[in-house]
């Protein structure tokens, strides 16, 4: 849990632009995906459930990405 809250973090830092929202919001649905399929997929019977997955990422402390607000000005329109 620790790498994927420091790829998380990684991938918020490089794509989190303010036009990337929808990009960001796929990515991380994406990851929680395939994290509760992968936890799920240990044994026979269902480790966790939707609930216990958001709690367990309460606990780690991974949060949503979010975008940042952009420290310089671009200026290509």
């Amino acid at each position: 849990m620790p790498t994927l809250k420091r790829k998380l973090v990684g991938i918020q830092n490089y794509f989190g632009l303010p036009d990337n929202s929808k990009s960001i919001s796929r990515i991380y649905n994406f990851v929680l995906h395939t994290l509760y399929k992968w936890l799920n997929r240990r044994s026979q019977r269902q480790s966790f459930n939707w609930h216990g997955l958001k709690d367990m990422l309460g606990y780690f402390q991974i949060k949503s990405l979010r975008v940042s607000k952009r420290l310089i000005t671009v200026d290509w329109y």
